[in-house]
């Protein structure tokens, strides 16, 4: 069985969320930055 990993960020921007692709750090609805850092609710960090 073969799993996947996927590497999502919020947009501080728009507050979407984004599934990052590629090294691609960038909003798919608004194109704004996203952080490369993860970031945990509440905004913790790791």
């Amino acid at each position: 069985m073969q799993s996947y990993a996927f590497v999502f960020r919020e947009c501080p921007g728009c507050a979407e969320l984004n599934v990052v692709k590629d090294g691609f750090y960038y909003c798919a609805h608004c194109d704004g930055p996203l952080p490369r850092d993860p970031v945990r609710p509440g905004g913790s960090g790791r």
